[in-house]
């Protein structure tokens, strides 16, 4: 909501309004000191063109995603005397995914979007095509260093899919000082009993079993440990590699949150238990 304070007809003052929000049609509301009539000028305007002597509220005419800061109006009395002109502060219209702003967003845009968000969700969608290792071209978006440094605040950040191996090829998985890679999501490959009995893309149910306290994760708050989640999958790339001393750390710092399990919730690590 964006506020105007009017305290005569010739002098207002601005109040704060939200960086950034999810509303086409925010609204606007200001004190006149007379009736009279609303100028807009700039980006913003409204089907309201009267304003009453005390609060008003009126609401802009839809507003497409962007930032504005050039939204202005002024208030003519009946007696024509006419009001210096109210700037809104710069705020942000943003409704869409990070996802389908990143190739055509200012970075000005995308640098309070990050700043204003909680956390963040790296969905799917395999960036760039792939074309080299999956999710590597994407990691070297200036957003990921944006996030990293979110990150740090203690904001949860979230990939799923390609967003996973966003997260690996940044660094942000496993979290290694600097950012340096130290894991991989590699290609799937089946082991039962020892022997390979299938690679890549494989599509099935599985069980995944709650490994750490439900505070150690964000995402996971309202799962209890031990329980477990029959969910489904479908990936090629879905083995998760690391040396044998980042894997410790991991381990040792409970950030292994998920493991698979059998339908008695039995931690089996070969296939079709795992499916990688």
């Amino acid at each position: 909501m964006c506020r105007f304070s009017v305290r005569h007809i010739v002098v207002a003052k601005i109040k704060s309004t939200d960086n950034i929000s999810s509303n086409k049609k925010p609204d606007i509301v200001f004190y006149s000191s007379e009736n009279g009539v609303i100028s807009f000028e700039g980006s913003c305007s409204s089907d309201t063109n009267e304003s009453k002597k005390g609060e008003n509220t009126i609401v802009l005419k839809e507003l497409k995603d962007g930032v504005y800061e050039n939204c202005s109006l002024t208030v003519i009395d009946d007696a024509g005397n006419q009001s210096d002109q109210l700037t809104l502060s710069k705020f942000t219209i943003y409704t869409g995914l990070v996802s389908q702003q990143i190739g055509t967003a200012s970075e000005e845009f995308l640098s309070d979007m990050v700043f204003d968000s909680q956390g963040y969700i790296i969905i799917g969608g395999f960036s760039y095509e792939d074309r080299s290792r999956a999710g590597v071209i994407a990691a070297l978006d200036p957003i990921l260093n944006k996030i990293k440094l979110e990150s740090e605040k203690g904001k949860p950040v979230l990939g799923i899919c390609n967003g996973a191996q966003i997260l690996v090829e940044s660094g942000l998985v496993p979290g290694s000082s600097n950012y340096n890679i130290g894991a991989a999501l590699t290609n799937n490959k089946r082991i039962a009993d020892g022997k390979i009995v299938g690679v890549g893309y494989y599509n099935t149910w599985t069980n995944i079993k709650m490994q750490t306290k439900p505070t150690r994760c964000a995402f996971t708050r309202q799962i209890k440990q031990n329980d477990w989640l029959n969910i489904p999958l479908a990936h090629g790339e879905g083995r998760f590699v690391m040396s044998p001393n980042n894997l410790s750390k991991m381990i040792d710092n409970g950030l292994i949150i998920f493991r698979y399990c059998n339908d008695s919730g039995d931690i089996i690590s070969e296939f079709p238990t795992n499916p990688n």
